[in-house]
């Protein structure tokens, strides 16, 4: 076989398939993670800062009695230690600057002491991720990571992906002086909207920086969503036909006060990303005056409740996490 074959151009070819294959960002093995699109910029901060809830072992060399093992940072960020009257503020520090304060308030009682701080639990920055994954899961992040190598740690979308990511943001975590919206356009209710397509394309703009509290989920090309004044906002199966009076079964029926009359059903264009809204009367449904109201993927029916107070997607995430891996994956 020469370089000019037939044969030749044919391996050729084949080659450079399985090259793309093994280097797409999404197969990739969950337990060996590298990101080739992670650059210097991106990384926030090298060393892991403290936050609430971590727990540091304290070595005092020499001194087993300033020597404390299993300090859990308070919900306040301090932590408090034998011989020193104030709390110590831990959260958003590295363990070298917790170690140097320790040092400073224990010279009031040591000379030349030497302190070394260390993390024995990271609990402070939880990622979730469900969804339409392989393998969905809890995650505590020890650096910064962007969506696409989350992806990885899921063992990538399942075969039932829709076209979307949504990654709902917490504000009420502190993210040490950095910048949660800085990377990503919020809309209204606090989230992230990612195409797929775009993630997957390698569009920068596609794959933002994920933060301690962010809730990921892939959207389910089969699944509606039903949140507002039922009893339990839920995602809704529809690998078979479901209508609207169905899927407010589903969810346990409406909460006293829904206002049923006027549910609403914001339903994606299929071309794009934008919804349309359309108003339901589900009591004409019931009194048989009208047809009933065939769900389709990615719809997501609110049922407004005692001043038509809307409630979406966060009701769903919050249903959904509990459900996930209760124990938490470590990204080194």
């Amino acid at each position: 076989m020469t370089l000019g074959s037939p044969k030749f151009g044919q391996l050729l070819s084949a080659a450079r398939v399985l090259a793309i294959v093994v280097c797409t960002g999404f197969i990739a093995n969950a337990q060996t993670v590298t990101n080739p699109d992670l650059k210097v910029d991106d990384v926030i901060e090298s060393n892991y800062r403290i936050g609430s809830g971590d727990v540091l072992n304290v070595l005092v060399p020499k001194n087993a009695l300033l020597t404390t093992n299993a300090v859990r940072v308070a919900n306040d960020g301090t932590i408090r230690l034998p011989m020193i009257d104030d709390p110590i503020l831990a959260r958003c520090r590295t363990e070298a600057e917790l170690s140097l304060e320790i040092t400073e308030r224990l010279r009031k009682y040591l000379l030349d002491p030497q302190v070394y701080v260390t993390v024995t639990e990271f609990n402070s920055n939880p990622v979730a991720v469900g969804g339409a994954v392989n393998s969905p899961g809890r995650f505590q992040l020890r650096r910064s990571i962007r969506l696409r190598e989350l992806m990885t740690y899921v063992n990538g979308l399942s075969p039932n992906a829709g076209r979307t990511i949504q990654i709902l943001r917490n504000p009420d975590y502190i993210s040490c002086g950095t910048d949660t919206a800085a990377d990503a356009n919020l809309d209204d209710e606090g989230m992230i909207v990612v195409a797929v397509a775009d993630l997957m394309d390698g569009n920068a703009k596609a794959n933002p920086l994920i933060f301690a509290g962010d809730i990921v989920q892939v959207t389910d090309s089969k699944q509606a969503y039903i949140v507002g004044n039922v009893r339990a906002s839920t995602a809704i199966n529809l690998s078979e036909p479901v209508t609207l009076s169905r899927a407010v079964a589903m969810a346990g029926g409406t909460a006293p006060g829904a206002q049923i009359k006027k549910i609403e059903i914001l339903r994606e264009n299929p071309d794009t990303f934008e919804k349309t809204e359309i108003i339901v009367n589900l009591q004409a449904i019931h009194d048989r005056e009208t047809q009933d109201v065939m769900i389709q993927p990615n719809d997501i029916i609110n049922v407004p409740g005692p001043g038509k107070t809307k409630k979406f997607l966060r009701d769903i995430f919050r249903a959904v996490v509990p459900t996930i891996l209760r124990v938490p994956v470590i990204i080194p």
